[in-house]
């Protein structure tokens, strides 16, 4: 059921319409036809292979860090001075606090919100703060803290915009990979990489540039059985296209009756 409702989403951003869609004999996954023409599709998820000191995974600790991020907005919502707080942490490595320390590093970043809160500069662009003196946890675990007013939300560096190039290519060429099988006997075949709306699952912004300067990227692409590479980044809202001439972004909002 979710690989359907992801394809759904992806021909949606996509701007195509189908005609039908199969499950296929795995492989593909899908048969989809698309204005009389048949179109076979292989899907497969896209994960950071990143880990911190704990061994734990990118996406371990994203979830993880998703818990501790509810912890810390369901605090800030109770301070009437800091209700409408947008908070960045900069960790210095992919490493938490451990259950038994957050309730004490929450509490350290209310008090520290609430003493500078008077010295943010601006709602539009974060105020950085490096300086964790009195404040034992943060200066454990943090860098810096970047604070604006707007939007109540809590955010870290560990998401998509920052993750490592190279990491992603190696990650998204490994996702292709284990995908490669004889070609079923159809015209077109697809495969279909899903990022997922996990920050753990993107592949960050920086892909089209990548993906181009990628020398086995592009080799899987001329000699691999795919006529098509897609990667739906399906938290970002868009969708990186592979062809033999190379990648590109689509990030068409709306369905249209014409087949790209």
């Amino acid at each position: 059921m979710e690989e359907r409702v992801y394809l759904d989403h992806f021909f949606l951003t996509l701007g195509v319409r189908c005609d039908d869609i199969q499950r296929g004999d795995n492989p593909p996954d899908f048969i989809v036809t698309i204005k009389g023409e048949k179109i076979s599709i292989e899907m497969t998820d896209f994960y950071s292979s990143e880990s911190g000191p704990s061994g734990h995974t990118h996406r371990e600790v994203t979830v993880e860090f998703e818990k501790l991020r509810d912890k810390i907005d369901l605090r800030i919502k109770e301070e009437s001075l800091l209700k409408n707080l947008h908070i960045f942490l900069w960790f210095n490595k992919l490493l938490l606090p451990s259950s038994k320390k957050q309730d004490q590093f929450i509490k350290e970043i209310c008090l520290f919100a609430r003493l500078f809160f008077n010295k943010i500069n601006s709602n539009l662009h974060f105020t950085i703060f490096d300086n964790f003196d009195g404040y034992p946890l943060l200066k454990e675990y943090l860098m810096e803290v970047r604070l604006r007013i707007g939007m109540r939300r809590t955010d870290w560096n560990y998401s998509s915009g920052f993750v490592d190039k190279n990491r992603d290519t190696h990650d998204l060429i490994t996702s292709i990979e284990k995908k490669i099988t004889n070609p079923p006997e159809k015209k077109l075949y697809w495969l279909l990489i899903v990022t997922g709306p996990s920050v753990s699952q993107m592949f960050g912004p920086h892909e089209v540039e990548v993906a181009q300067s990628c020398i086995k990227l592009n080799e899987l692409l001329r000699s691999g059985p795919f006529d098509k590479i897609y990667v739906h980044q399906f938290g970002f809202g868009h969708i990186l296209e592979g062809t033999s001439d190379g990648w590109k972004v689509n990030r068409t909002p709306c369905i249209t009756s014409e087949f790209r």
